[in-house]
C-alpha cells in the first residue's frame, strides 16, 4: 500500500530537480507513478509535464512540449503527466485518478486532439493507488490504453485487445 505522507518528488529529469506536491491522494498517485511505474516501464523517460505542483502549479517544459508539437500547455488540455522515452520514441500521456476521471473515450479524444501533429507514437495510462478506485472507475476506461495500479507496481491492465504495452497506431 502506497504511504500517505507529505509528498515530495525527486523527478526523473535531467537537472535533477526536487518538486513538491500538495498533500492529497491525487499527489501519491503522481508520486507513485514517477517512482514504480517509470522505473519498470519507462525507465529512460524524461519528465516533460507534471499537473499541480506546489505551491499548485504545474511543471512544464514547455519549449520541450513544443519539440514533440504540443502547444496548447494550458492545465486544462494536458494530462496529469507527460513523460518522453527518447529511447523507444514513445511520449506517455498520463492521467492520475482518485476522484477524477480516468482516460476516457471523450478524454481519449481530446488527448489525440491536443497531440494530433505529434511526431511520436503515444502511449495512455491511467494511475490509480489500488484496485478499489480502480473498480469505481474501469467502466469509463477508453480502449486503446493502458491501466496502473500502484498497489501492483509490476503488473498493468492492457485495454487493448489486439497487442500489449505500446503505442497505438
Amino acid at each position: 500500500m502506497v504511504e500517505t505522507q507529505k509528498v515530495s518528488l525527486l523527478i526523473n529529469d535531467p537537472n535533477g530537480v526536487v518538486v513538491k506536491m500538495r498533500s492529497c491522494p491525487e499527489s501519491l498517485v503522481k508520486k507513485a507513478f514517477l517512482e514504480h511505474f517509470v522505473p519498470r516501464f519507462a525507465p529512460n523517460a524524461i519528465l516533460l509535464h507534471l499537473g499541480n505542483a506546489y505551491p499548485f502549479k504545474s511543471v512544464t517544459r514547455v519549449a520541450d512540449l513544443a519539440r514533440f508539437n504540443i502547444r496548447d500547455t494550458h492545465p486544462s488540455s494536458l494530462p496529469d503527466v507527460i513523460l518522453i522515452d527518447e529511447k523507444r520514441g514513445w511520449l506517455f500521456l498520463v492521467e492520475a485518478v482518485h476522484s477524477f476521471g480516468p482516460i476516457s473515450p471523450e478524454r481519449l479524444m481530446a488527448l489525440q486532439k491536443l497531440c494530433g501533429s505529434c511526431n511520436q507514437p503515444l502511449v495512455f495510462v491511467t494511475a490509480f493507488l489500488d484496485r478499489n478506485a480502480f473498480r469505481k472507475f474501469a467502466p469509463d476506461i477508453a480502449w486503446d490504453t493502458e491501466v496502473w495500479i500502484a498497489d501492483e507496481p509490476d503488473h498493468m491492465i492492457h485495454f487493448n485487445g489486439d497487442r500489449f504495452f505500446g503505442p497505438r497506431n
